[in-house]
């Protein structure tokens, strides 16, 4: 599989599951505001509810990236970037006496001097790579490795 292939399958895969969680969401919210009703408990009713509206906001807001890449991915239009790992934006540790540590959102600079942090895993500090990446949800995948 190239990387398009890959990015694009990436791509549609998080931005299905964003998408299916706001349509709940709201369809949940929905429902419970038309059968408000028959709740006895209203202040349950007010807190399930700005339970609910908060992760409708959350969601809309890890989709909107998602939402601008999409004509994009159609278009099978990527930007390119060659550079450089420098650092990492995350660390996680898994593991509990021996841990290992995983990196994420490696931020890479290019020929120009450039910083990027992209959502790609594979990579090694220090190391040059090529990566096709989408703009505004910054979704990436290697293209090339360089040693």
């Amino acid at each position: 599989m190239d990387a398009e292939t890959k990015l694009a399958s990436k791509f549609y895969h998080i931005f299905g599951i964003y998408l299916i969680a706001i349509i709940v969401l709201f369809i949940i919210m929905v429902i419970t505001f038309i059968i408000k009703n028959k709740f006895k408990n209203k202040s349950a009713l007010y807190v399930s509810l700005l339970v609910i509206l908060g992760f409708f906001i959350y969601f809309t807001i890890k989709f909107i990236p998602y939402a601008k890449d999409y004509n994009n991915v159609k278009n099978n239009l990527y930007y390119t970037v060659t550079g450089i790992v420098i650092d990492y934006g995350k660390a996680r540790s898994i593991g509990d006496i021996a841990s290992e540590i995983k990196y994420y959102y490696p931020i890479i600079e290019d020929t120009d001097g450039n910083h990027i942090q992209l959502d790609v895993n594979g990579t090694e500090l220090n190391q040059t790579y090529t990566f096709i990446y989408l703009e505004h949800s910054k979704l990436a995948v290697l293209k090339l490795h360089n040693e």
